[in-house]
């Protein structure tokens, strides 16, 4: 099921995401980014990282932004 943008309720508010490269983390860091939340992910494991900011799901054409 795709993602529906909501409100923006959190536009230009920065979020921390740990633990972003997998599982509540990622889907969390994704949710945030949608709304248009500049998102800081991180995570241990650098290749889930990469493999998130590859995915471009957290920086959808919306706003938000992202740095891992």
């Amino acid at each position: 099921m795709a993602m529906q943008p909501t409100t923006g309720r959190i536009v230009d508010q920065t979020a921390i995401v740990t633990g972003a490269g997998s599982g509540i983390g990622r889907a969390t860091a994704t949710r945030l980014a949608l709304e248009g939340a500049r998102v800081i992910a991180t995570d241990m494991s650098a290749e889930r990282l990469l493999a998130l900011a590859r995915s471009g799901a957290i920086l959808p054409s919306d706003g938000g932004w992202a740095a891992i």
